[in-house]
């Protein structure tokens, strides 16, 4: 049983999880829309889908059990190119996928 009293909780984890629940609201924004952010999956390859695919999708596509090692590794290449750019929506979007 968790016996943990949020209002005796150290007020760093609790900011700590604020902020991790922005990253991961603004993170939702980006993948809805008209323009979300997203990847090329034809340009990706590794049996990806051969489409544009959101980062909330691809996320979940990554995170599944029968995503591959360089499927993954492809995509997290391709995020981390991007996040190095400065962009903060990559960033982010990195950060979380």
């Amino acid at each position: 049983m968790d016996r943990r009293n949020p209002a005796t909780e150290p007020a760093v984890s609790r900011r700590g999880e604020t902020l991790l629940n922005d990253i991961e609201y603004r993170f939702r924004l980006m993948g809805q829309g008209p323009s979300p952010l997203s990847v090329d999956g034809r340009s990706l390859g590794q049996g990806l889908p051969r489409r544009r695919i959101a980062l909330p999708e691809l996320s979940a596509i990554l995170m599944h059990p029968s995503c591959g090692y360089t499927a993954r590794d492809t995509a997290w290449r391709l995020l981390v190119q991007r996040a190095r750019t400065g962009d903060p929506a990559w960033r982010t979007g990195a950060g979380r996928s």
